[in-house]
C-alpha cells in the first residue's frame, strides 16, 4: 500500500504579497510529515490514526466510505476538516472512481515538528492526501484551506523556490538561495500562535493601497535575498523588508518591538508576531542562545538544520 511524505515549509520574503501576485522566496524543511495507507480490518470503514512528532495518537477518526460520515472521532472539529478535504478530494475526481463504498482503509499520519510550530501541518496533509487521490493540490487547497499555495510547493520541493501565483497555475523556479555566510543564519520559535487568517485578513483591508510598484519592490527584495554574499548586507536587507511590511500593515516591526538590543536582525516569517523568525547575526551561538533563553525563547535552530536543500 502506498506512503507519502511532504516537507514543512517557511517563507522567507513576500509574506502576505504573495497573496496579491508577488514573487516570494521560500524554503522547504527537513521536518515534514508522513501519510500511510493500509488494509483495515472493518468493511466499508475508514480508520484514521494522527501521530504527534513523538508517536504518541493525537487524533482518531472512524467515518463510513459511502458518505463520508463520522462513525467515532476524538475530535469532532478536525473530523469536519477532513470530511471536507475528502468531499473536495471526489468532486475533483468527477467521474473517475476513487474509493469504493466496501472497501477497508486504515491511514496514518506522523509528524516530524510539533503542530503548534506553524510549519505546515495543513499544508503537508494536504499535499499526502492530493498525490493520494491524484488530484491538483492547488485547486484542492482552494476548495478547503485557501491561501496563496506555496505551502504545497515546498511540500515537494527539495531546493529553496520563488514562488508566485497570479493565475490558477502557480509559478515555481528554483531559487539560488545558497549564501556564504548561513552559519550567521537561525530560525527561532517565538512561542506566539498567529492566527494566519486574521493576518490575511488585515491585508485583505488595505489591498487597495497596493501598487504595482509595491509588488516590484517586494520582487526585488526577493531576488536580493538570493544574490546577497555577505552577512552584515543581509541584515540589512531583513530590515528593508520589515520595513515595507510594516509600512503597508501599519504594525511594528518584530525587532522594534521585542528584541531591539538584539546585536544583528530578527525578521518575521509567515503571519507577523507569531511562530518562527529568522535570524541573522555574527555573533557566536552562544550569545544567540544566552540571549533568546533569556527572552523566554529557547528553541533556536540553525539554517542548515531546519532547511532542507540537496
Amino acid at each position: 500500500m502506498p506512503s507519502f511524505y511532504a516537507h514543512g515549509k517557511l517563507l522567507l520574503t513576500g509574506e502576505y504579497f504573495v497573496l496579491a501576485g508577488a514573487r516570494a522566496l521560500a524554503l522547504p524543511l527537513r521536518l515534514g510529515q508522513h501519510l500511510q495507507v493500509e488494509k483495515g480490518e472493518e468493511q466499508g470503514v475508514l480508520s484514521w490514526t494522527s501521530l504527534d512528532e513523538n508517536g504518541r495518537p493525537w487524533f482518531r477518526l472512524r467515518f463510513a466510505l459511502r458518505d463520508f460520515s463520522v462513525l467515532e472521532t476524538s475530535d469532532v472539529a478536525f473530523a469536519e476538516r477532513l470530511q471536507s478535504i475528502f468531499f473536495a478530494i471526489k468532486r475533483l475526481r468527477g467521474n473517475k472512481p476513487w474509493l469504493s463504498p466496501n472497501e477497508s482503509l486504515c491511514l496514518s499520519t506522523r509528524l516530524e515538528f510539533s503542530r503548534s510550530w506553524g510549519l505546515g501541518s495543513s499544508s503537508t496533509l494536504l499535499s499526502c492526501l492530493a498525490r493520494w487521490a491524484e488530484v491538483d493540490p492547488w485547486q484542492l487547497s482552494d476548495m478547503t484551506f485557501g491561501g496563496s499555495g506555496y505551502d504545497l510547493a515546498a511540500a515537494v520541493s527539495t531546493t529553496p523556490f520563488f514562488f508566485r501565483r497570479r493565475k490558477a497555475e502557480p509559478d515555481i523556479s528554483p531559487a539560488p538561495f545558497d549564501p556564504p555566510f548561513r552559519e550567521n543564519l537561525y530560525f527561532v520559535y517565538l512561542g506566539r500562535k498567529q492566527n494566519s487568517r486574521e493576518g490575511i485578513a488585515r491585508f485583505e483591508e488595505r489591498r487597495s493601497k497596493l501598487s504595482d510598484r509595491l509588488l516590484e519592490q517586494v520582487e526585488e527584495m526577493s531576488t536580493a535575498f538570493t544574490i546577497c554574499r555577505k552577512a552584515d548586507d543581509f541584515q540589512r536587507l531583513m530590515r528593508e523588508h520589515e520595513q515595507l511590511v510594516s509600512d503597508f500593515l501599519n504594525l511594528p516591526r518584530l525587532q522594534q518591538q521585542y528584541f531591539s538590543d538584539f546585536k544583528g536582525a530578527v525578521k518575521s516569517l509567515g503571519a507577523w508576531g507569531g511562530d518562527f523568525a529568522l535570524v541573522c547575526s555574527e555573533e557566536s551561538e552562544d550569545y544567540l542562545r544566552a540571549y533568546f533563553n533569556q527572552k523566554g525563547l529557547s528553541l533556536l535552530f540553525s539554517y542548515d538544520d531546519l532547511a532542507f536543500a540537496k
